[in-house]
């Protein structure tokens, strides 16, 4: 097979794929936990739930939209009799219809009540009975699989999902889900988090300002582990973003330091292990931060991009000094290139890729830093990513739906192939760092494909996936 798609949860237009991210390879435990919610915690969330349905712009909590006028003389005429009596056929008591609790009083109100019973032994249960082997096998993890990571949207849904991809039987299925309170706009894996120096955990941006971090090996969760910045930090770190979280990356040299952009125009660098803010940057940027990645293997230093129409280079062990270029229009995405470390590429809300030497930027020769420049889509370039297996094979993703795949071995982009990736408009990628030719994508749903097994691009970069050799 040679392109595996599968949608999030129920397709339609309302459907966004925000974020993806890969987990490593050996870092998920291979039976995943199940959590128990005690009376407080389930009541807890049932309280947050309900506070947001009372908060919602323009839902109150009768569950009429605010704002909207109706005028119900004419079914009042229709229900009322000459004498202003009831009519005697009003079998459902549609003249009180409005009058009745919305449907999240009585959804609410039978939550509550439910409470008592998630303390009680099931009557009807044979305790000598196991969990079916079935399931066990469904909820399983071999060391072949892939886990990935996506954060989706729907008009009343948000969630946080773990696929699990078979690459052997391109086999994708949502191994389990965390329900979110917000909405998310990115995410990264982590390995540790507040209290937790090893484990396998999600930091996912809220458009609230909030850093959620979910255990990922728990299956059930209804609360994250941590929330950044941590209640019970000192009061120096107490200070979060002010506005919705855009961007998320965790040093690979050092994953507890985590560096977010923000729509406050702020970048800030957060130590996870102890849920604590250890250093922002409040002037590079004058827009929202739209990215942030630390290179990957100069451990301080720091690439981010905004709607300012500029890229900054920082170095985390010399705040005071940053290095700026700038940019064609609004920045969409920014990375490192692998295949040469030193380079930055940005894309833009123009449909352009642009790779910058940073160390031509370093020395202040900004006009001379540009190595080259790359039309590459009609609309917005969203996001872009090297394939792991040939750092030469560059694939960009846009708004316009399609994926473009590039040979950039020669110094310059050089377009092999195109491709409807049949998702929609893009807002994601991310390739697989253990099976070098796997790369996902995200729209309206999940796409994942192995380049290995497309004779456009196999041919072109010679590319042998683990399950074609077979």
């Amino acid at each position: 097979l040679k392109f595996f798609c599968v949608s999030v949860l129920a397709m339609g237009d309302t459907t966004a794929v925000t974020a993806l991210a890969w987990i490593p390879r050996g870092k998920a435990l291979a039976t995943p936990k199940k959590n128990v919610p005690t009376k407080e915690e389930l009541a807890h969330v049932i309280s947050d739930l309900q506070q947001g349905i009372d908060n919602a712009d323009g839902v109150p909590a009768t569950g009429r939209p605010s704002g909207v006028l109706t005028d119900s003389s004419d079914e009042d005429d229709r229900m009322e009799q000459p004498d202003g009596g009831v009519d005697d056929d009003d079998e459902f008591n549609m003249a009180d219809y409005d009058e009745e609790p919305g449907i999240e009083d009585t959804m609410f109100q039978t939550l509550a009540s439910d409470l008592p019973l998630t303390e009680q032994d099931d009557p009807y249960a044979d305790p000598d009975v196991v969990d079916d082997s079935e399931e066990e096998e469904y909820i399983g993890i071999t060391p072949d699989d892939l886990l990935l990571i996506a954060t989706s949207c729907e008009e009343d849904l948000c969630s946080l999902e773990v696929y699990l991809f078979e690459l052997e039987h391109a086999n994708m299925y949502v191994h389990h889900d965390i329900m979110l309170s917000g909405y998310p706009l990115c995410v990264d894996w982590l390995p540790c988090a507040p209290g937790a120096e090893k484990g396998n955990f999600a930091a996912v941006g809220m458009y609230s300002s909030a850093i959620e971090i979910w255990d990922l090996d728990t299956l059930d969760v209804i609360s994250p582990v941590a929330t950044l910045p941590s209640k019970s930090s000192n009061k120096n770190s107490k200070k979060g973003h002010t506005s919705s979280v855009l961007a998320l990356h965790s040093c690979p040299a050092k994953p507890s330091v985590i560096a977010s952009g923000s729509a406050d125009h702020t970048v800030r660098l957060w130590d996870a292990a102890l849920g604590s803010l250890a250093q922002t940057y409040d002037s590079i940027h004058t827009s929202k931060v739209q990215c942030v990645k630390w290179h990957p293997t100069e451990v301080a230093v720091l690439l981010t991009a905004a709607f300012d129409q500029t890229a900054c280079i920082a170095d985390a062990r010399t705040p005071e000094r940053v290095a700026k270029f700038q940019l064609p229009a609004d920045a969409e995405f920014a990375a490192w290139s692998t295949a040469r470390p030193w380079e930055a590429l940005v894309s833009s809300e123009d449909g352009v890729v642009t790779a910058f030497d940073v160390r031509k930027v370093a020395t202040g020769e900004t006009e001379k830093a540009r190595s080259w420049q790359l039309k590459a889509h009609d609309k917005a370039v969203t996001c872009f990513c090297e394939l792991p297996a040939e750092p030469g094979c560059f694939m960009t993703g846009s708004l316009d739906k399609t994926v473009k795949v590039w040979d950039t071995r020669s110094g310059h982009p050089v377009h092999v192939h195109t491709k409807n990736m049949q998702c929609g408009a893009l807002f994601t990628c991310c390739a697989n760092v253990d099976e070098g030719t796997v790369v996902t994508f995200g729209g309206q749903q999940v796409a994942v494909w192995n380049l290995a097994d497309d004779d456009a691009c196999g041919v072109v970069f010679g590319l042998r996936s683990a399950v074609s050799e077979q």
